[in-house]
């Protein structure tokens, strides 16, 4: 049954009876036969003045669910929609009972345009036609019955019609009872249970009964899966965990909410209110996803301003300001008035931190110029004096101080006091000590508790002595007699020690806090937060003037006095880097650990992690460094120390010969910090690709690396290779780099005659000749010795020397008479006799080769030389034999030729 159906029941009730008949009873009686089947006439005369009744649905408390939730209900199935201003028309009737006649107003006041019937349960609704000339003064005629209830679904909508009817009415506990009744009538699967739970519970929640409605809420899920008033039910309990804090439900619950629901407002609010609990969680990247996906959205969203500003704050918190300041910028873009503002002065304050002051100026300007601005005008204000101040424009801050000093119940009530202070500051700086004085004392006076009043005590007595006041000493006097707070009391000399640190001075400044904090302990003047504060600053100053034993006792002295004390972990850290530098690596360690263990969100616990790591490396356990340092990148990947990790990491696998797993760690750490790790990583990873033999890699360390800085063993190495592989280039650089660095041990036979030989075949001749000689006097075995006398002899060939050539590789042939190097002093003589035209000659020389070896190499490339030089000396019967001789001993050469 409709809801409406009890606005109109209502109406005629007033209309109908007098008022000592009427019941509630009676208006559920009504309200059957208004919106039921109807079975007796009641026939009442038309009223020349018919009754306009204005129906307005119940508002949600929540916009984005009022919109979302259909109020929906009737006997014959069609759904009806109650709309804002809804108007019903009814005729005033002269009976008092039930059984009269209802009749319409005339058919052109109805401003029908069809005839129509529809039948539901033996009940005929007809409107007559506008054109039907025999029907237009013939009234419409209901006829209705005393209603019951004829099966259990009409049954179970009567009954929700009665919950509806109290809900609407704001009767909310009968509404709350009247819905528990139909919930317990009907069974899971039965119309309308969905509504029932979510407005019962929604009707617990307008009382107040938040615990009650959320039961509800969670039995509407428990039993139906879908619908706009599961999502509904969803949303609810995410406000609820929201509340509370608990925010993983809230965000399990508004995930639910915006699966469930087609409405673009709900799923667009549970992307906000999502977004906001993953940022108490702390999942600040996800919640910027969200935030940003919410602010990209404007339509059928009234969050998308909030979201983006939220957006801009936590890119702030995490690091990237600049981003930020984009999206302030995009909000003053697209928004004007107070969010516009708030983004300009937010965007200037990111731009000061960073240094951009002139930029920060440009934001607070536009922000005052707004004109629906608000308060932020004058946070903006007061940032333009400070800037102003900042800039030494004492003048250009003055002006800003009638907008910055407004009071509101809105402003934060430190801006007042602050643009005072800002403006004495400024009036001081500019030798107007007279209204400056009255400044300082207009704020103390207005803002006494305030912390610019607090700052404002010492420039005050600064002020007094540069008017040359002769009360200053009284008004100090006067200072410490009238100081309520004993803190107060010590504020001149607190002033004088905060004056020498701000100058540096640190040696000055650690006395006068001592000489301060002995005075106080004996007298008792101070608070413990103030005393804490106080020694903290003492042992900072005496470890700054390096004085390591005093502020070792003093940091000392903090832990032990103030266990809980704000700057515990700074302590701790300064303590232990004490100990660290003094040599007392188990007391340096102890105060790592505690750190670590005991304080996780502390700010010193990455550099206690770092420290412990290269504490545990001084101590030479290395898996306990490289385990420490592990932890280290785990726990803060963007630490400024990843780098030194990496290395320590790699150097560590590195010595313990595990070469593949030294280079990951060590190239991570070239990376991140090439100008200190360069070479120190760099060295390691040639070595380490040196020892695994990869050639390539190694090279392209060398590379990377300034010559100095390659040991010598690889530069070998490295040419040596290259010599085999052809590379004559590679080989001349690195084996060059080792003849010139003197080293005797690696100046060896080998290396100068690889380098002589690599000279020769890129036709560098002379400058192979100290090599090959060197190469000679080296060599200390037949073998090598032939060998050097071969290079000599190809160095003469290629230097024209044909007869100093020829009697260098006969010697050679002396030192070695057989073997492969036998047979290349032969091809090489062979060829020695070519380039001087003596083919016959030469064609006999590389035949001695085939007849004196079978090398499947050497051979069959002897019998091709010596059939190209038969041919050249036009001896064509030998070239045919030595090409029959080829085919025989070498037919797949032949075949491949």
């Amino acid at each position: 049954m409709h809801s409406d159906h009890y606005f109109v029941a209502d109406h005629l009730i007033q209309i109908l009876f007098p008022k000592e008949v009427r019941s509630e009873r009676l208006l559920l009686v009504m309200a059957f036969l208004v919106g039921s089947p109807l079975h007796a006439q009641i026939v009442s005369e038309i009223s020349p003045q018919p009754v306009t009744i204005q129906s307005t649905p119940q508002q949600a408390t929540q916009p984005e669910i009022r919109r979302a939730i259909p109020v929906t209900g009737s006997n014959s199935g069609v759904s009806v929609q109650v709309l804002p201003q809804q108007t019903i028309q009814l005729n005033r009737t002269t009976g008092e009972q039930l059984g009269h006649f209802i009749q319409s107003p005339p058919p052109q006041e109805v401003n029908s345009e069809r005839v129509h019937a529809e039948e539901s349960q033996g009940v005929i609704v007809q409107s007559p036609s506008s054109k039907d000339e025999n029907s237009e003064r013939l009234p419409q005629i209901i006829r209705m019955a005393p209603m019951v209830p004829h099966n259990e679904a009409e049954r179970f909508d009567a009954q929700l019609a009665v919950a509806n009817g109290f809900y609407m009415r704001q009767q909310l506990e009968m509404a709350v009872s009247e819905y528990k009744n139909f919930i317990e009538m009907t069974s899971p699967g039965q119309p309308h249970r969905a509504e029932a739970f979510f407005r019962c519970g929604e009707a617990l929640r307008t009382l107040g009964k938040s615990f009650d409605a959320q039961d509800f809420y969670k039995k509407l899920l428990q039993e139906i899966s879908s619908g706009e008033f599961a999502a509904a039910a969803s949303y609810r309990l995410g406000e609820y965990y929201q509340s509370r804090k608990e925010f993983r439900p809230a965000v399990e619950s508004y995930e639910r909410a915006r699966k469930l629901s087609v409405d673009p407002k709900i799923q667009n609010a549970t992307l906000y209110q999502e977004a906001r609990c993953r940022d108490e969680l702390g999942e600040e990247q996800k919640a910027m996803i969200l935030f940003d996906e919410v602010s990209q959205i404007e339509e059928n969203n009234s969050n998308w301003i909030q979201a983006k500003m939220a957006l801009a704050a936590l890119e702030e918190k995490n690091g990237n300001k600049a981003k930020a300041i984009a999206t302030y910028q995009t909000i003053i873009q697209e928004t004007q008035g107070i969010f516009a503002a708030e983004a300009m002065v937010k965007a200037a304050m990111i731009s000061g931190a960073l240094g951009k002051k002139e930029q920060a100026m440009q934001f607070f300007e536009k922000a005052i110029d707004l004109p629906l601005g608000g308060v932020w005008k004058n946070m903006a204000a007061l940032g333009m004096m400070k800037l102003a101040y900042e800039a030494k424009d004492y003048k250009k801050a003055l002006i800003f101080l009638d907008l910055a000093a407004v009071s509101s119940a809105d402003a934060n009530p430190e801006m007042r006091p602050q643009a005072l202070l800002v403006a004495a500051n400024a009036l001081r700086q500019l030798g107007d000590f007279q209204k400056a004085l009255s400044q300082y004392n207009q704020l103390i006076k207005e803002s006494p508790r305030s912390h610019a009043a607090q700052e404002a005590a010492f420039p005050r007595l600064l002020t007094l002595q540069a008017l040359k006041d002769p009360t200053l000493s009284s008004q100090i006097e006067e200072y410490l007699l009238l100081a309520t707070d004993l803190h107060e009391r010590a504020q001149v000399r607190l002033l004088k020690a905060e004056n020498f640190f701000s100058k540096g001075d640190a040696i000055h400044a650690a006395e006068a806090y001592e000489s301060l904090l002995n005075d106080v302990k004996s007298a008792s003047i101070l608070s413990p937060e103030r005393s804490s504060d106080i020694l903290y600053k003492e042992a900072w100053c005496w470890n700054r003037a390096g004085n390591s034993q005093k502020a070792l006792d003093a940091f000392s002295q903090y832990i032990i006095t103030y266990p809980k004390g704000t700057q515990i972990p700074a302590s701790l850290i300064q303590r232990g880097l004490l100990f660290q530098k003094m040599g007392n690596l188990p007391g340096a360690l102890t105060d790592y650990t505690t750190i670590i263990e005991q304080y996780p969100q502390a700010s010193e616990r990455e550099c206690a992690l770092q420290q412990k790591a290269l504490a545990l490396g001084q101590q030479q356990n290395n898996k306990g460094m490289v385990e420490t340092f592990q932890q280290l990148l785990r726990y803060y990947p963007t630490t400024k120390a990843a780098a030194q990790a990496d290395f320590w990491i790699g150097w560590a696998a590195f010595e313990a010969k595990d070469y593949k797993g030294a280079i990951v760690p060590l190239e991570q750490a070239r990376k991140l910090n090439p100008k200190e790790f360069g070479e120190k990583a760099g060295v390691r990873l040639l070595l380490c690709r040196y020892y695994l033999e990869q050639l390539p890699e190694t090279m392209r360390e060398v590379a990377a690396l300034k010559s100095e800085a390659v040991p010598g063993e690889v530069l070998r190495w490295l040419g040596l290779k290259a010599y085999q592989q052809g590379d004559f280039l590679h080989a001349e650089r690195f084996l060059n780099t080792i003849v010139k660095s003197g080293k005797i041990d690696l100046l060896t036979a080998e290396v100068e005659a690889a380098l002589a030989q690599a000279l020769i075949n890129q036709g560098k001749f002379k400058e192979a000749e100290i090599s090959a000689t060197k190469a000679l006097e080296l060599s200390t075995d037949p073998e090598s010795r032939a060998q050097a006398t071969l290079t000599l002899a190809r160095l003469q060939k290629g230097l024209r020397n044909y007869n100093e050539a020829e009697k260098l590789v006969n010697e050679a042939l002396l030192l070695q008479p057989e073997g492969n190097l036998n047979s290349e002093a032969r091809l090489f003589l062979g060829d020695l006799l070519a380039t001087r035209t003596d083919y016959d000659a030469a064609a006999r020389a590389y035949m001695t080769v085939a007849l004196l070896t079978n090398d499947p190499k050497i051979t069959p490339k002897a019998l091709k030389k010596a059939i190209d030089a038969y041919r050249r000396a036009h001896n064509i019967t030998e070239a045919q034999k030595a090409e029959e001789e080829l085919k025989q001993r070498f037919p797949e050469k032949v075949s491949k030729e």
